[in-house]
């Protein structure tokens, strides 16, 4: 039996009267791509800031491999329980290049940054450590290019290799298709495809079309309840997603 990655149990988020997130339970195997899909204020974004740790949930309990990781802040988080996170809206240096985004993500996270007797072997493991993942998300060739000159959806390649610099066991990418073009889509595609290999991936997007292909399960959100979870042909054939999601009655 696989191993549990990520688990809520009766998750909760209250703004004053409003209810954002509604007893939501989730169950994330190791090793599985699961979309997180739903419309706009389904309470998905709610639930990515609660689990790194950027919201403190009213109840209910986060836990990360087993381990309650409730009310931690987002740097015990991201650092110490290995989870990355790329956001819908890119945060890069677009001043800096592919690599130097990249190598910086990698070498503010070394704990051992700051020891002088390892400074130069740290620093040139943390380079090759930097080209590796730049390939990995297919910017090998753009490693010299200022991040500001990259297409939308190449930039978004760009967050998730600095989501990478941590080798993050789960990782979790918020909207990575939104505002880039069909053939970045498919790219896009084909890289989180090669960067699930070894992890487990949350995958929260507007477009069903695209979890629909990538997610081996999927768990629908409305009004910040689970109305909905399955294989995508399950999701695909669900008559209350339809109404809710799509507004097919």
């Amino acid at each position: 039996m696989a191993e549990i990655a990520l688990e809520t149990r009766g998750l909760t988020k209250r703004f004053g009267g409003l209810c954002a997130l509604d007893g939501v339970d989730l169950k994330i195997e190791e090793g599985e791509i699961r979309g997180l899909i739903g419309p706009n204020g389904a309470g998905k974004s709610t639930l990515v800031n609660l689990i790194i740790g950027k919201l403190k949930p009213t109840t209910g309990k986060i836990l990360i491999y087993g381990e309650d990781v409730t009310g931690l802040p987002p740097h015990a988080i991201i650092s110490e329980k290995r989870v990355g996170v790329a956001f819908q809206h890119v945060s890069i240096f677009p001043k800096m290049t592919v690599l130097e985004n990249v190598w910086l993500s990698l070498h503010a996270r070394s704990k051992r940054r700051w020891n002088p007797f390892i400074r130069a072997e740290s620093l040139t493991n943390v380079k090759r450590k930097a080209e590796e993942i730049c390939d990995l998300v297919g910017l090998g060739d753009k490693m010299g290019e200022v991040a500001a000159n990259l297409s939308y959806g190449d930039q978004k390649l760009l967050e998730f290799a600095i989501a990478l610099g941590n080798d993050p066991l789960l990782l979790l990418l918020d909207e990575p298709i939104a505002g880039v073009s069909p053939g970045e889509t498919e790219k896009i595609a084909k890289v989180i495809k090669e960067i699930s290999k070894g992890r487990t991936i949350v995958l929260i997007e507007h477009n069903i079309d695209f979890v629909l292909k990538l997610a081996d399960r999927i768990t629908v959100l409305d009004k910040g309840k689970v109305i909905a979870e399955g294989t995508p042909q399950e999701i695909r054939t669900n008559e209350r997603v339809q109404r809710v999601y799509l507004g097919v009655e």
